[in-house]
């Protein structure tokens, strides 16, 4: 392996799609999964969300992703965002050709001399490619979205309706099983409950003495002579 590639500079090119930005797609990189940057990016404060187009894992993401900004940057919809006005198959082939020119170059050694100097001195290659940007977004019938966004509204609905139900199964399962322990326990400590208090007299020196017996005791010891005196009581 050349000396200017390194694992840290490895990572995933992708193209990302959202149903709700038509004509639009976002080009950027990570050095994660895809999958995990679109759902990190898909919060509230999108409409849709995003979906991987295309991923593809290269030596440099950082440079790949920095040649497709520069050959889109007349198709970028804003300078410190990530989203042009192109069509995600001809950012593929863009794509595709940078991370095949980036192998090429780093198979030389002057290619790869030249790959490690600064950002700014690097000049991105030109794909011989016929591409297109997408027309303006075609108008479409009111009524018609007007009925998706229902839908919509109504399967999110649905869907958080089954969250709450489910969520109170869940706490009434819990207090179930909580009031089924407390009875189970308060049975088991029935049997060690004070129920009656008695007037015993000792078998030794009899004298008579007042004892508090719980259900599972025999009898009681006398506190003038500690002689053990079974006593019969009924419960």
């Amino acid at each position: 392996m050349n000396e200017s590639i390194t694992p840290e500079k490895s990572g995933h090119v992708y193209i990302m799609t959202n149903h709700a930005m038509k004509n639009m797609v976002k080009i950027g990189m990570t050095k994660g999964s895809p999958e995990q940057r679109a759902r990190d990016i898909s919060g509230t404060g999108v409409p849709g969300y995003w979906c991987v187009n295309y991923k593809l894992w290269v030596m440099d993401c950082r440079w790949v992703e920095w040649s497709t900004h520069r050959y889109f940057s007349e198709l970028r919809v804003d300078k410190s965002r990530e989203f042009f006005r192109v069509d995600p198959k001809v950012a593929q082939v863009v794509i595709k050709h940078f991370a095949d020119s980036l192998l090429d170059l780093m198979t030389s050694t002057k290619g790869a001399q030249d790959h490690a100097g600064s950002e700014e001195n690097r000049q991105p290659f030109s794909p011989d490619i016929d591409w297109y940007v997408y027309p303006e977004r075609e108008e479409v019938d009111p009524k018609a979205e007007a009925e998706r966004h229902r839908k919509l509204f109504e399967y999110e609905k649905n869907e958080e309706l089954r969250e709450l139900r489910r969520e109170e199964e869940r706490k009434a399962r819990l207090q179930r099983e909580r009031e089924d322990f407390e009875r189970r326990e308060k049975s088991r400590l029935d049997g060690f409950k004070v129920v009656k208090t008695i007037m015993q007299q000792c078998d030794r020196c009899n004298r008579d003495f007042t004892v508090t017996l719980m259900r599972h005791e025999q009898g009681a010891r006398c506190p003038f002579c500690n002689q053990f005196s079974p006593t019969q009581v009924s419960w």
